[in-house]
């Protein structure tokens, strides 16, 4: 009985984290994937709207259909003190990520 109490709190959580990933992100941060494969140690980053660049080092994470020049609408918390080899765009950790 305790197992089942425990298995309904973690899906519990779980809907509650991804109604508020999926809010974070329809009022989140517009902008364009970008394709930098031909950019060394980069694979894809994120142009806003305002024409900054995001590196997203956890973007594979999420299971969205990846292509260049997909809008997008994002979440993220910028990552200080990391340093990637990827020298386009600031290092941040997306939150949520959804599809335009």
């Amino acid at each position: 009985m305790k197992k089942i109490a425990q298995h309904i709190t973690v899906i519990a959580l779980l809907t509650f984290v991804s109604c508020n990933s999926n809010s974070e992100c329809q009022n989140g941060t517009s902008g364009t994937l970008k394709d930098m494969n031909n950019l060394d140690g980069c694979k894809w980053s994120i142009i806003l709207d305002n024409g900054d660049k995001l590196n997203p080092l956890n973007i594979k994470t999420f299971e969205i259909e990846k292509y260049d020049g997909v809008k997008v609408s994002i979440a993220y918390n910028t990552l200080k003190d990391v340093a990637t080899i990827c020298m386009s765009g600031k290092p941040v950790e997306l939150t949520c990520i959804k599809l335009k």
